[in-house]
């Protein structure tokens, strides 16, 4: 698995009002495949500095499990370095399916990163199977003040 570099529009672009059009919109990126056998923590995407992240989304494809078998507990944290349970943190079983930040596993409703950071996923050591996708969604110039009129 790599590390997915978010990268922004032009903060100019030809026409009146595009590039305004351009940062104010919301983008989604997709990660690489992560599965239990990964380094922890697996790094999902790079986030340069001024982004405000608008959901996380977790997309089990094979439920985790730990060694103990389906019934065990399995934690599932995301966040970024000092602090990794930032955007997710959900300590019941796994199954297969989608989990958002915004949900009953989340812990913010969204985020403003002021510094570029690497967005991590982990998982408690003991699972012995599970895995899935990430994505993002986010705003790439969470800085700005969109609500002046032209």
């Amino acid at each position: 698995m790599s590390i997915k570099y978010i990268d922004r529009p032009p903060k100019f672009a030809p026409g009146a009002g595009v590039a305004k059009a351009m940062g104010a919109g919301l983008y989604l990126v997709e990660s690489d495949s992560f599965a239990v056998g990964d380094s922890l923590p697996v790094k999902l995407f790079h986030v340069p500095e001024n982004v405000f992240v608008y959901d996380l989304l977790i997309g089990v494809e094979t439920a985790f499990a730990d060694t103990a078998g389906s019934t065990g507990t399995v934690t599932l944290l995301a966040g970024y370095t000092g602090d990794s349970d930032a955007f997710f943190n959900d300590s019941s079983k796994i199954a297969q399916g989608g989990y958002s930040m915004h949900g009953a596993g989340g812990l913010k409703s969204g985020g403003y990163l002021s510094t570029g950071v690497d967005i991590e996923l982990s998982w408690t050591t003991t699972a012995s199977v599970g895995g899935g996708k990430a994505r993002i969604v986010f705003m790439p110039y969470g800085d700005e003040d969109y609500t002046d009129q032209p």
